[in-house]
C-alpha cells in the first residue's frame, strides 16, 4: 500500500491561513449561492484532495518519481515533499485557484491513476465544497446528500456550470427598461447577442424584477423622491394593566446607527391621548443621550403606566393573537449614506391595502402560502431551535409580514411565468431548467433576508439574515427590506451575487457529476474503485433538516412541474434517516416524549454509512473524514464507527478553518480547527491487537507527530485532537484490541491514554522540561487551562476534554470551597489566587490530595500579607525549597501572565520565584525583597 502525500507532509500553516481568510469572502464564493451550514472552505478542500490523491514521493512508482523530480526541480523525496507543499499553497488562497500549478496537479493526479481520472465520492456533500474541488482537479465526482435542499444546491453548484462550460445561446430581446447602466452587462436591447449561462440568468432575473415591480412597486412608495431602503418594526402587546389600555412596542434597542463617525437613535414619544408610542429619529450627543429601551432581556415596561410585562404574558398574547407589529422608522438612501425618518402617512396607509392585494395574488396563483406547521411542538427542541413557536407563531408563513409574503409570492409568480416565457423563446430543456433554478436561488436568497427574524445591524447599517444563528428565535424589533431598492440585500443584490458565483464556477471537467439524493446508509455503489472525502454531521451540532425546512417550504412550491419536483414530495424535508442526534420526526414525538436520538442509534447509523463507503473502496483505498467537534463523546462515536466499518486511521490534519466570533458561533462544541482524519480500508485479515503492544506502537508513532504539530503552532484542544490520527493508527489497524484480562480495550479507553500523553507533552513544553514527573493532576489541569485560555471563559467541552486527560471530575475542579474553576452557564473560568483566600487553602483536600497549585496560591496570599514567619513555616514544612518542579511551575505561570491585565500577579510571582530559586533562603534578606514589592 503506497503512502499518500497527506500521510507524510502537508502545508498546515498556509492552508489554515487561507481557509480562515476565505470565511470573509462573499463576492463570487459558493457560500453566496445559497445558505448551507458548515460549508468547508474551498482552500482546505482543495489542498486535502491534492495531498490525498498524490502518492508520497518516497513511495511513488518510478514513473511518478521522475515526474516529481521534473515538476519540483528536486532530487530527493524530502525536498520534493516540501516543494509539493509549497506548490499547493500557491493555489489555496482565494482567486489563485486557477494558477498554473492547478494544471500541474491535474496532470500529476491523472498520471498517478494511470491516465484514468480517479473517482471521488462525498456521501455527505452538503454545500458542495469538497466535490467542487474534486471536479476542479479532474476527478469523476459522485456527490450525495439526504437533504433535498442540499441536493438542489449541489445541482446549481456542480452540475449546471459543468454542463454549460463554454456554451452560449442567443440572448432574446425582452424589452427591458433601461436601468441607467447599473447592470453588470447591458442586457436590455441585447437581441441576437450570444450569452453564457450567467448572462441568461441575469437577463431573466431582471425581467422577473421588472415585472414584479410593475405589479407591487406601489406598496414601497418613494418619499420626497428618495427610495426607502427598509422599514423597522417592533412587535407589540397590550399593556397588562386593564386600566391603562396602552400598546407597548417591544423594543430591545433604541440605537439606529452605532458607527465610529455616526450615531443615530430613536426617541420615544408616548401619546397619552392615543395610548400609542410615537417615535422620532434623532442624532444623540453621545450614548448617554440615548434613552432606555422598553424591552429588557426578559421583561418589558409600559412607557405609560410603568407596569412590568413579563415573558409569560407576552407568550400568552401571542397565542391569543394579540402579538402585533408597529412600524417605528423608515430608512432611506441619502446619496451614498443612509438616514432615518418617521414613517410617512402614505407608508402607513399602504400597509392597510397589502392584505387585499395579497388575497388577490393568492387567488390568481397555483400555489399557497407556506402553511406548514413547525415540528416538535411541546418538545425540548421548541425552546432551542423553534423559539418563535413559544410566542404563538405556528406556521412558516407566520415568519413574514403580509407585505413580505406579498413580495415573495409575486416574485415566485413571475419566476414561474419566466419559465414559460423561456420555453417560448426556443431554449432547449437543459437551458430552461438551469436558468429557472438559478431564479429560484435568487428568490430563496431574498427570502433569507426578508423575514421577521431579521434585525438591523446598527454597527454596519445593514440587515442580518434569518439565520444569523442556526435557529428560529423571536426577534422583537425586526427589519423589513424594500426588495426594489438598490441597497442592502435587495433582489438585484441577490441576483448579482448568484451571477458572480456562477461565473466563478465555470470549471472544465469531462465528467458530469452524479448527484444523488439518498441516505448515506443506503448508498449502493459497489464494484467502484472510489476515493472518499467527506464532512459528516457531528453528533448533535446542527439540525440540518430543521434549518433547511425554512427554504424547503418555498422550494417545493417553485419546483412544481419541473424535473426536480421529486425532491419535494413530502410536507417538510425528510428526517427519518438524518444522521443527527436530535428529536425524531413528528410521528415519534408522543412515544419519545421529547427524548433525543440516542448515541447508540447515531453510532449505528454512522457505522453503516462508513461501512457503505468501505464497500466501494479497494483494500488500502483512502477515505478522509472531517471532524470539527470538541465534545469527547462526539469523537468517540465517529472514531468507533470508522473502526467498525473496517478503516484504519493513519493521519490527522488540524486545519484552522473557522472564523471566530459572530452570532453563528453559539454552539460551543465547534472546534476552531477542523481535523481531517485520513483513513485506509483495513485488510480483511487484520486480526486482534494486544493492549501492551498497541500502547507501545502508539507512543513510538505519536512522538514525532506531536513535535510536528507543536512546531506548526497548534495549541489547546486542537493540539490534543491533532494527535488522534497518528495515535489511532496503532489501534485501528486491528479489528479490535484486547486487554491482558481478555476484555476489549475500547476506543474511549484508548483515547484517554492518548489525551494524557498529548497533554503531558504540551505540559512538558510549557514547563520547559522533558519530564512532568511530580506534577499532580490538579496542577497539570491548571497549567494547561491557564496556558490555553488564561482567565477568559472556556467552553465546557474543552474543559471536559482537559479534565478527562488527567482523570479528574470537572465538578470537583469547580468546587466552591477548594476548586480552581468557577462555573458560569456553559463556561468555566480559572479563579485568580486572591479569590481563593480561605483558611484551608494550601492544606490537603478531603481526598488527601495537596496540589502544587494550591501551595503556590497559598504562598502568594501569605507573601502579599507580609507574614514572613508564616511564609517560612509553610515553605519549610512542605519541603518546597528543594522541590525543583514547584519553582518551575511558578516560573511557567509567571511567563503566562498578561503584562497589561495581570501586572500585579506577575510582579508578585517575579518576587516569589526569584526568592525561591536561591536554595539557601536563610541567607537571603527576605524582608528586603518583600519591601521592594510592597513599595
Amino acid at each position: 500500500m503506497k503512502k499518500k502525500l497527506i500521510e507524510t507532509a502537508f502545508p498546515l500553516k498556509e492552508v489554515s491561513e487561507h481557509s480562515k481568510g476565505e470565511k470573509s469572502i462573499s463576492n463570487g464564493h459558493i457560500s453566496s449561492l445559497h445558505r448551507w451550514p458548515a460549508r468547508r472552505p474551498l482552500a482546505a478542500s482543495r489542498a486535502v484532495l491534492i495531498a490525498s490523491l498524490l502518492d508520497d514521493p518516497e513511495d511513488a512508482s518510478e514513473e511518478m518519481k521522475t515526474e516529481y523530480a521534473k515538476v519540483t526541480g528536486q532530487k530527493f523525496p524530502v525536498e520534493q515533499r516540501k516543494e509539493l507543499c509549497n506548490m499547493i499553497t500557491k493555489i489555496t488562497k482565494w482567486k489563485t485557484e486557477n494558477n498554473p500549478e492547478l494544471e500541474i496537479f491535474k496532470s500529476l493526479i491523472l498520471k498517478t491513476y494511470n491516465g484514468v481520472p480517479p473517482k471521488l465520492i462525498d456521501p455527505f456533500s452538503g454545500g458542495g465544497s469538497i466535490p467542487l474541488e474534486a471536479m476542479r482537479l479532474g476527478c469523476e465526482v459522485t456527490a450525495n446528500d439526504y437533504n433535498p435542499v442540499a441536493v438542489f444546491i449541489l445541482k446549481c453548484t456542480l452540475e449546471y456550470p459543468q454542463k454549460f462550460y463554454g456554451k452560449q445561446f442567443p440572448l432574446p430581446d425582452l424589452g427591458l427598461e433601461s436601468d441607467k447602466g447599473e447592470s453588470q452587462m447591458q442586457l436590455h436591447n441585447s437581441s441576437g447577442k450570444m450569452g453564457d449561462l450567467a448572462d441568461h440568468v441575469e437577463l431573466w432575473g431582471k425581467w422577473v424584477l421588472e415585472q414584479t415591480k410593475k405589479e407591487i412597486g406601489e406598496f414601497y412608495p418613494e418619499v420626497d423622491g428618495k427610495k426607502t431602503v427598509a422599514y423597522l418594526w417592533a412587535r407589540t402587546v397590550p399593556c397588562q394593566d386593564p386600566n391603562c389600555g396602552a400598546t407597548i412596542p417591544l423594543l430591545k434597542t433604541l440605537i439606529l446607527c452605532d458607527k465610529k463617525d455616526k450615531l443615530r437613535a430613536l426617541r420615544l414619544k408616548p401619546n397619552k391621548d392615543t395610548k400609542i408610542v410615537e417615535f422620532e429619529p434623532y442624532t444623540p450627543k453621545d450614548k448617554s443621550d440615548i434613552g432606555k429601551p422598553i424591552m429588557s432581556s426578559a421583561n418589558a415596561q409600559c412607557p405609560f403606566c410603568g407596569t412590568i410585562v413579563k415573558t409569560d404574558y407576552i407568550k400568552e398574547c401571542g397565542f391569543n393573537n394579540l402579538l402585533k407589529e408597529q412600524m417605528t422608522c423608515a430608512i432611506y438612501q441619502n446619496n451614498y449614506d443612509k438616514e432615518y425618518r418617521i414613517p410617512e402617512k402614505i407608508e402607513t396607509d399602504t400597509i392597510e391595502y397589502v392584505k387585499d392585494k395579497l388575497n388577490e395574488i393568492k387567488n390568481k396563483i397555483s400555489f399557497s402560502i407556506p402553511n406548514e406547521s413547525f415540528p416538535y411542538a411541546g418538545t425540548p427542541l421548541t425552546s432551542t431551535f423553534f423559539k418563535v413557536s413559544l410566542y404563538g407563531l405556528k406556521t412558516y408563513s407566520d415568519l413574514f409580514t403580509d407585505r413580505q409574503l406579498l413580495s415573495i409570492m409575486t416574485f415566485i409568480k413571475y419566476g414561474m411565468i419566466a419559465k414559460e416565457q423561456i420555453e417560448d423563446h426556443k431554449y432547449n430543456h437543459e437551458w430552461i431548467n438551469s436558468i429557472y433554478n438559478y431564479l429560484i436561488l435568487t428568490i430563496n436568497k431574498l427570502i433569507d433576508y426578508n423575514s421577521t427574524i431579521c434585525f438591523w445591524r446598527t454597527s454596519v447599517e445593514g440587515t442580518s439574515s434569518t439565520f444569523s444563528r442556526y435557529a428560529l428565535p423571536i426577534t422583537w424589533d425586526f427589519i423589513e427590506l424594500n426588495p426594489f431598492s438598490e441597497s442592502i440585500a435587495c433582489y438585484k443584490d441577490q441576483l448579482y451575487s448568484i451571477i458572480n458565483v456562477l461565473r466563478n464556477l465555470q470549471i472544465k471537467n469531462d465528467y458530469t457529476p452524479k448527484i444523488l439524493n439518498q441516505s448515506a446508509t443506503d448508498l449502493d455503489l459497489k464494484n467502484y474503485d472510489f476515493c472518499g472525502v467527506t464532512d459528516p454531521p457531528y453528533y448533535d451540532a446542527i439540525n440540518y433538516a430543521d434549518i433547511s425546512d425554512f427554504f424547503y417550504v418555498w422550494l417545493k412550491r417553485m419546483l412544481v412541474n419541473t424535473e426536480l419536483e421529486y425532491l419535494t414530495n413530502t410536507e417538510l424535508s425528510p428526517k427519518e434517516k438524518e444522521l443527527v442526534v436530535s428529536l425524531k420526526n413528528q410521528k415519534h414525538i408522543e412515544a419519545l416524549k421529547g427524548e433525543r436520538l440516542s448515541k447508540t442509534e447515531y453510532e449505528k447509523g454512522m457505522a453503516l454509512a462508513f461501512q457503505k463507503q468501505s464497500e466501494i473502496l479497494v483494500e488500502g483505498g483512502i477515505f478522509v473524514v472531517v471532524f470539527a467537534n470538541k465534545e469527547p463523546n462526539a469523537w468517540e462515536t465517529l472514531v468507533t464507527a470508522l473502526i467498525k466499518a473496517n478503516f484504519t486511521i493513519t493521519a490527522s490534519l488540524p486545519i484552522d478553518t473557522e472564523k471566530g466570533g459572530g452570532l453563528r458561533n453559539f454552539n460551543q462544541s465547534a472546534l476552531s480547527t477542523s481535523i481531517w482524519m485520513v483513513c485506509r480500508k483495513r485488510a480483511k485479515d487484520a486480526g486482534k491487537g494486544k493492549h501492551v503492544q498497541v500502547i507501545k506502537e502508539m507512543k513510538e508513532r505519536i512522538t514525532d507527530r506531536l513535535h510536528y504539530f507543536w512546531d506548526e503552532g497548534v495549541r489547546g484542544p486542537d493540539f490534543v485532537w491533532s494527535a488522534i490520527g497518528p495515535a489511532l493508527e496503532s489501534y485501528s489497524r486491528y479489528e479490535f484490541v484486547k486487554r491482558p484480562d481478555g476484555k476489549e480495550f475500547t476506543v474511549s479507553e484508548f483515547l484517554k491514554e492518548v489525551r494524557r500523553m498529548v497533554t503531558d507533552f504540551a505540559l512538558g513544553a510549557i514547563l520547559h522540561k522533558e519530564s512532568t514527573e511530580g506534577v499532580d493532576a490538579w496542577t497539570s489541569y491548571y497549567l494547561m487551562h491557564r496556558y490555553n485560555f488564561g482567565y477568559d471563559a472556556a467552553p465546557a467541552g474543552e474543559c471536559i476534554l482537559l479534565s478527562q486527560a488527567y482523570g479528574l471530575d470537572l465538578k470537583e475542579l469547580a468546587d466552591n470551597n477548594y476548586g480552581i474553576l468557577a462555573k458560569s452557564s456553559s463556561n468555566y473560568t480559572l479563579k485568580p489566587y486572591n479569590t481563593r483566600k480561605n483558611d484551608k487553602l494550601g492544606e490537603s483536600h478531603v481526598s488527601g490530595l495537596l496540589p502544587l497549585i494550591d501551595m503556590l496560591h497559598r504562598i502568594m496570599v501569605v507573601w502579599k500579607s507580609g507574614d514572613t514567619k508564616k511564609l517560612s513555616e509553610y515553605v519549610t514544612n512542605n519541603n518546597l525549597i528543594q522541590n525543583e518542579i514547584f519553582w518551575k511551575i511558578g516560573q511557567s505561570i509567571l511567563e503566562m501572565c498578561d503584562t497589561a491585565k495581570e501586572k500585579e500577579e506577575k510582579t508578585l510571582l517575579e518576587s516569589i520565584v526569584s526568592w525561591g530559586k536561591n536554595k539557601e533562603f536563610e541567607k537571603q534578606s527576605l524582608a528586603g525583597q518583600q519591601g521592594e514589592f510592597w513599595k
